[in-house]
């Protein structure tokens, strides 16, 4: 691996890039049996050391050693949720119109789940994605918590 890492650092010099070893993260990703037979130690470069990492953040998108993302669907989740409490304390149904209130919820929520959603695989999508986008269309409709949610009416 280190021998890799010399060679990507001489790539990156002879194209005038410089690595910044202070920012650099590494990962091993693979199952739960193959992480476990990976030595994982330290690798140095440039005299600084580089721990394996549990996850790393790349794109604005958490990837763990399994490829689970759960970590960056839990981040979406609660992003998403603080969102929503934001526009209820301001009392976005009261005060703003429908169409731009369904703009600010797609905007500030909606986006949210869409970004780089084609990489979770479809176990990955859970059910904590689809209360956020409940959570948002009750938002959205005027809908108290435990009103019943029709998707398919129009009428609001």
């Amino acid at each position: 691996m280190t021998s890799c890492i010399e060679e990507l650092e001489s790539w990156m010099t002879s194209n005038r890039l410089k690595p910044n070893a202070d920012k650099t993260e590494f990962i091993w990703t693979g199952s739960r049996q193959q992480v476990a037979k990976i030595n994982t130690a330290v690798i140095v470069l440039k005299g600084h050391q580089i721990v394996p990492e549990c996850s790393v953040k790349c794109l604005g998108v958490l990837i763990d050693t399994n490829l689970t993302f759960a970590p960056h669907i839990r981040r979406v989740v609660a992003s998403c949720f603080w969102q929503i409490r934001q526009l209820w304390k301001i009392g976005l149904r009261r005060s703003l119109s429908v169409e731009n209130a369904n703009t600010l919820v797609r905007a500030l929520v909606a986006s949210r789940i869409d970004y780089c959603n084609s990489i979770l695989p479809c176990r990955c999508r859970s059910s904590s994605l689809q209360s956020v986008l409940n959570a948002a269309a009750r938002l959205d409709r005027k809908l108290r918590k435990f009103d019943c949610l029709d998707l398919n009416d129009d009428s609001q």
